[in-house]
């Protein structure tokens, strides 16, 4: 049998595995401004997708003599600076905006702090 194991300290909840996971083993849910992923204590799925995705690494396998319980991990969301609803990890954004900085050569990334809605509307707005 297998067991997942996930190293809390590196996980962001990002929601790559969860969209990786196509038998939906590993779930994620967003309530009360937090971002929940479920992770099963023990994977029958004879695939590794998960941890390949993972882009902390946060994910491995190791060969267990019994089933395991599966946990939970919250992460708080950061809500959008113009309509204010919740949309994306704290955490993600941290690690996302240096590396956006880098990649664009730009110090401007305050459309990080704006939801997907809101992005798009600025940029429509940008263009009238």
């Amino acid at each position: 049998m297998r067991g997942l194991v996930v190293d809390d300290t590196l996980c962001f909840g990002c929601r790559a595995c969860s969209s990786a996971c196509t038998p939906s083993v590993i779930r994620l849910r967003e309530a009360d401004g937090s971002r929940l992923v479920w992770f099963p204590g023990t994977c029958q799925e004879d695939c590794t997708r998960c941890q390949e995705v993972c882009p902390k690494e946060a994910i491995s396998f190791e060969e267990t003599d019994r089933e395991r319980e599966g946990r939970e991990l919250r992460f708080a969301l950061r809500h959008c600076d113009r309509c204010g609803r919740p949309f994306a990890p704290e955490k993600v954004l941290a690690d996302l905006a240096p590396r956006v900085r880098q990649a664009l050569a730009t110090e401007e990334t305050s459309w990080l702090t704006l939801c997907l809605s809101c992005r798009r509307e600025e940029a429509v707005s940008g263009l009238l």
